[in-house]
């Protein structure tokens, strides 16, 4: 199991002004975004949990893992055929940013809530994007499919207790509710495949594989976020 703190997430206020929508020539509004940027810095406590686990077979819609866990998605399954190992990860930045928005929104700074967790959702999905290419970096002269995550798509959200077993997000803070929401909120778990070049899908997002992708209001969401969070990384292609 491999557990860090050892992350630098580099946002900026354009980051954040791109995620926000706001109009870059108000000068008011930079200076906003300066400060929130300056608060989020100081206030996201990054930290990871990840490990892999060989995939013993998948058929009909369930990943069979080794040990007897599996999990059952017929897009998932879709995902990591040809793969021989799944990744699975957990990354969260701590609840002092979540308690800091909570409380600028108790007090009527609507604005600067807002902004406060918007730069909490980016910095976990920059988090995210970090440990996949530091994964990969591990595994030199394999591939890996895109990410997928409970509750996307087919896979229901009630399988975070399967993926909670794999890996145990409790040792970096990180609890399940009963609801298979997490807590702190600023938290997301996905996983991914690895295998050889010649076999994996590589830079496909799952959205492809489903039959409803050109009817579904989420896939505009996914595109968005990873538009927004990762501008420049090529592994997570335009939809």
């Amino acid at each position: 199991m491999d557990i860090s703190t050892e992350w630098d997430i580099d946002i900026t206020s354009e980051h954040l002004r791109e995620k926000a929508g706001y109009n870059p020539a108000n000068t008011r509004m930079r200076k906003i975004y300066e400060e929130t940027v300056d608060i989020g810095s100081r206030l996201a406590k990054p930290a990871s949990i990840q490990g892999n686990r060989a995939i013993h077979r998948i058929d009909e819609g369930r990943v069979h893992l080794e040990g007897g866990l599996s999990f059952n998605s017929l897009h998932l399954s879709a995902l990591l055929e040809g793969a021989d190992h799944i990744v699975v990860m957990c990354g969260t930045i701590g609840p002092a940013l979540e308690e800091a928005a909570v409380s600028l929104n108790a007090e009527g700074d609507i604005l600067g809530a807002y902004l406060l967790d918007t730069y909490g959702s980016i910095a976990v999905n920059f988090l995210l994007q970090g440990m996949y290419e530091r994964t990969m970096s591990e595994f030199s002269g394999l591939s890996a499919t895109p990410t997928m995550s409970p509750g996307q798509l087919d896979w229901d959200v009630g399988e975070q207790d399967t993926l909670f077993r794999l890996i145990n997000p409790r040792r970096i803070g990180v609890t399940l509710l009963p609801s298979s929401m997490m807590k702190p909120v600023k938290s997301a778990t996905a996983v991914f495949g690895i295998g050889e070049p010649s076999r994996v899908r590589r830079g496909r997002l799952v959205c492809e594989l489903c039959h409803r992708r050109d009817a579904c209001a989420y896939r505009t969401t996914v595109r968005n976020r990873f538009r927004d969070a990762y501008p420049l990384v090529p592994a997570f292609p335009a939809l």
